[in-house]
């Protein structure tokens, strides 16, 4: 039984942990620094991002708890990238929708000039799918 009564469905996009250490550290040294008061070391940094990921990791687990498994799907972001139409055919099968129409000629102009997530995003867009 589903302990939320929604109509939403949710795509859960998850990326490699060594991957998203990278991803924060970059962040943190680029961006942070405008919101210090104080300088912080860099243990502090490091603390603070993996707690910040264990944190949001435990909330997403105890969330999709509450989910319907049918209104609930995870993607790897590398498989999303590497094959970005299949993937969401898999979505729009999971989730019972109908096809979507998308020229191809729009996914094909689009697929040489973008990586395979920003075009899945695109069709997603287009199709009115919502991707949380």
């Amino acid at each position: 039984m589903c302990a939320l009564r929604v109509c939403r469905r949710f795509v859960y996009l998850h990326r490699d942990p060594y991957e998203i250490f990278q991803s924060a550290t970059h962040m943190a040294d680029a961006y942070y620094w405008y919101s210090y008061l104080q300088r912080p070391t860099d243990e502090q940094i490091t603390e603070w991002i993996l707690w910040q990921y264990q944190h949001l990791y435990d909330r997403y687990i105890a969330a999709r708890a509450l989910i319907c498994p049918s209104h609930h799907m995870e993607i790897a972001f590398a498989e999303l990238d590497a094959h970005p139409l299949q993937v969401l055919r898999r979505v729009y099968e999971h989730f019972e929708y109908a096809p979507c129409r998308v020229p191809l000629s729009s996914v094909l102009r689009a697929r040489k000039s973008v990586s395979g997530a920003a075009l899945a995003a695109a069709v997603i867009s287009r199709c009115r799918l919502t991707v949380m």
